[in-house]
């Protein structure tokens, strides 16, 4: 990566988020830090999207219209152990930012969280830092 090149550039993200402001946002944030995104609003379409394509990392709001975040990672960290997929970092996002709810996120399987509204620069520097933590960084 150049020195001038975006944060994000040569990275796929896979965003689970039901809200259109908080995907907007997401979308806006991702694509200028030049990132890959793709966007679904469901664990089930997660779930399936996940089984067809590798991202470099995936971001989930907890709160889905179908699951939680928690429930969807948990079905796709047990996937990826069934299947020997290497581990999909994962950051969680959460306007809910407590002690139990942090705990939960670890037990889950996620690498970090990231409180909403959330700080662009913050947001970035968690993703690369969940990614270099699996050393799957292309």
């Amino acid at each position: 990566m150049t020195q001038n090149a975006p944060a994000l550039q040569g990275l796929t993200i896979l965003a689970i988020e039901d809200e259109p402001t908080t995907q907007r946002l997401l979308l806006d944030i991702l694509d200028y830090a030049g990132a890959t995104v793709s966007l679904v609003t469901t664990g089930q379409e997660a779930l399936t999207i996940l089984e067809q394509q590798k991202f470099d990392i995936i971001l989930v709001n907890i709160v889905l219209p179908d699951a939680s975040g928690y429930m969807f990672l948990e079905q796709w960290r047990q996937r990826e152990r069934e299947q020997g997929l290497v581990l999909t970092p994962a950051i969680a996002l959460t306007a809910a930012v407590t002690e139990a709810n942090k705990s939960r996120a670890v037990t889950a399987g996620f690498q970090d969280f990231v409180d909403k509204p959330f700080d662009y620069q913050l947001l970035l520097t968690k993703v690369l830092a969940a990614i270099a933590a699996t050393g799957e960084r292309p």
